[in-house]
């Protein structure tokens, strides 16, 4: 996340940036299309736009080819591809979205001697705001035994995931908070829906093969999404009646969520801060001003009276900063209900 100095200049909306990583055919850019189609008409009074003309054709483009002729938007198998939304509500922009889409290979490949890109991944992990882990939820319709779970962790990439999410917080530092995370659950339609519905079961079976999500220090949301009901092996086509979207706008509403709450949390502790200051400063303006002698010390009264001045601006600009961001936290916390968040390994309520 920027500094605060940075987030309550409001000439410019703060970025949210966020990194989807998966394994090959997870489901990222088909999820990336998805959620765009949602948002961009409109959901739950919230809305997004690519900040690029062509881009926004791009994607509408590729959503109409699907709804109708039912053709899947193909994976990226190239190079990273980097997109630039603004979110809003109504016709407020929020902030802009730095979304990456990115091989799935690229998270297997030794940085050295790889794909170019393959570094940029890492690189982008520990600047990211909110991580989304991506796993296809065929890996997901039957229950993690002893017996399946090493093969579901492999087929699935979540150890090379687990060893990316370590050195993120390794080369972040103490100093930067952790991302927010999601496990974002793909095709959740090949998911039985009594696996789904309550999620105890899915949970628990995540926490045996992801268990670095449920460590402290993450605040991780679980989210199965889906498009539609296509299957396990759709193929480049599927039955356009078959579409139907499914909790896809969710995941960047949660990611937006945790920002304002950090933001919220910063702007406090900002504030505490200079109140401290602020009260120091009257009182130093206070002794200046009186006694004997006060005349000679015109300047340096000056001088604190436009500090203290500065100070309680400041002040009153962090006041609101909190304030705002801690209505729109909960605001869009409000609209997750139904889903699991876990912070610190325990689940807390929405």
């Amino acid at each position: 996340m920027p500094s605060l100095s940075e987030e309550i200049d409001m000439a410019e909306p703060p970025r949210l940036t966020v990194t989807a990583m998966g394994h090959k055919r997870s489901g990222k850019t088909t999820f990336l299309l998805g959620m765009y189609a949602e948002l961009s008409a409109g959901k739950e009074g919230y809305f997004l736009s690519a900040t690029n003309t062509d881009i926004d054709l791009r994607l509408a483009s590729r959503w109409e080819k699907l709804l109708d002729d039912g053709v899947l938007p193909p994976p990226n198998p190239n190079s990273e591809i980097n997109y630039t939304f603004q979110f809003l509500d109504g016709l407020l922009p929020l902030l802009d979205v730095d979304w990456l889409d990115y091989r799935g290979g690229a998270i297997n490949e030794e940085r050295e001697g790889g794909e170019a890109d393959v570094g940029g991944v890492l690189d982008r992990l520990v600047a990211s705001d909110s991580i989304y882990l991506v796993i296809d939820g065929r890996y997901l319709a039957e229950p993690i035994t002893a017996r399946n779970r090493m093969g579901v962790i492999r087929a699935a990439g979540l150890r090379r995931m687990t060893n990316l999410l370590q050195d993120t917080i390794r080369r972040r530092g103490r100093d930067l908070a952790p991302p927010s995370l999601v496990i974002l659950i793909t095709k959740a339609d090949l998911i039985p829906r009594e696996r789904r519905e309550p999620m105890d079961g899915l949970i628990n079976d995540l926490q045996q093969i992801i268990s670095v999500a449920f460590t402290g220090g993450f605040t991780t949301l679980i989210c199965p999404v889906m498009l539609g009901d296509f299957g396990a092996d759709p193929g480049p086509t599927v039955e356009a009646e078959d579409i139907e979207p499914h909790n896809l706008h969710l995941p960047l509403v949660y990611s937006l969520a945790m920002y304002m709450d950090q933001l919220s949390i910063a702007a406090g502790v900002a504030a505490g801060l200079q109140r401290e200051r602020a009260g120091q400063l009257a009182s130093m303006r206070k002794g200046l001003t009186r006694g004997v002698g006060s005349v000679f010390r015109r300047g340096q009264a000056s001088k604190a009276s436009r500090e203290a001045d500065q100070a309680a601006d400041e002040l009153e600009t962090f006041m609101a900063v909190q304030e705002v961001a801690a209505h729109r936290a909960k605001q869009l916390f409000g609209e997750l209900s139904g889903l699991s968040l876990f912070r610190d390994g325990n689940e807390v309520q929405l």
